[in-house]
């Protein structure tokens, strides 16, 4: 069961300035780039409001390790940065 009472609906602006900053133009949340039905709002909000989404590896490795930022990043190409300094990628 997904713990919807600790979800925060809007995601940490201060944390998203800073990545917007580190990466102009080649960050943006993961959130505003999908659509959901209403009735799993929460369930979405849970699974990606402290995700950046990147438009290159640098920007994600920047955004990612940043302690002003540090959440998981996925670039366009599908690799995943965490904050614990691990990342994984998709075989193509």
């Amino acid at each position: 069961m997904c713990p919807y009472s600790r979800v925060t609906l809007n995601p940490d602006l201060q944390k998203l300035q800073n990545a917007r900053h580190l990466a102009p133009g080649k960050v943006r949340p993961a959130l505003s780039l999908i659509s959901y039905p209403d009735e799993v709002a929460e369930a979405i909000t849970f699974l990606f409001n402290d995700m950046l989404i990147c438009d290159d590896a640098a920007s994600a490795q920047a955004v990612t390790l940043a302690r002003s930022v540090g959440v998981r990043s996925v670039t366009l190409d599908g690799d995943v940065y965490e904050p614990s300094r691990t990342m994984s990628g998709v075989l193509m």
